[in-house]
């Protein structure tokens, strides 16, 4: 990485904010848009260094259990469970 690159850096509060509006809480989401936002997240995760996704998070104003659907719909975790029979019975 050289200097000057922003890519790997730590997002200040004000980029964070911005780089969520669309995500805030108590708005209603399709599935589509659910998938859409998992997939950011998922790029936002790893781009950030450890142990800074967390505190990311918080930021945001997206709760850690919206997040965690939104990134499982787009690795496509929850889909599947859902196409599964259950075999519980």
């Amino acid at each position: 990485m050289r200097r000057g690159d922003t890519r790997w850096s730590v997002p200040t509060p004000a980029r964070s904010r911005r780089a969520v509006r669309p995500f805030r809480k108590g708005a209603h989401r399709t599935v589509k848009e659910k998938i859409e936002i998992g997939r950011h997240l998922i790029a936002k995760k790893a781009a950030l260094p450890w142990g800074h996704f967390g505190p990311w998070l918080r930021e945001s104003g997206l709760s850690p259990h919206m997040a965690h659907q939104c990134m499982a719909m787009a690795r496509g975790e929850r889909q599947q469970a859902e196409r599964e029979p259950d075999r519980s019975a």
